[in-house]
C-alpha cells in the first residue's frame, strides 16, 4: 500500500508524490513526538487496516487515515492513563 495523492485534502492537494509522502511523514513525526516507535508502527497498521475497511481492494492509505489513527492512539492512552 502506498500514500493516496488525489485525495489527501486540501492542504496536501497538488504536491508531487514525492512531496505528499514527505508531508505526510512529517505530519506522522509531529503528531507522534514523543511516542515509542512500537507506537507509531501501530499507528501506520492501524491507519492501513482503516483503509482496508472502507475498501478491502484498497491499494492506498490515504493521509486522513494517518490523522484518524493517530487520534485513535491518543484517545486509547488517554483513557488507559499511559504515558507514550
Amino acid at each position: 500500500m502506498s500514500i493516496a495523492c488525489d485525495s489527501a485534502g486540501d492542504e496536501l492537494a497538488g504536491l508531487e508524490p514525492w512531496a505528499l509522502r514527505e508531508a505526510v511523514a512529517l505530519m506522522i513525526a509531529q503528531a507522534t513526538e514523543g511516542y515509542s516507535g512500537a507506537v507509531i508502527g501501530n499507528v501506520c497498521n492501524e491507519a492501513a487496516v482503516a483503509a482496508l475497511r472502507e475498501d478491502i481492494g484498497a491499494q492506498w492509505v490515504e493521509p486522513r487515515h494517518f490523522r484518524d489513527a493517530v487520534r485513535q492512539q491518543a484517545s486509547c492512552s488517554l483513557l488507559r492513563g499511559a504515558s507514550i
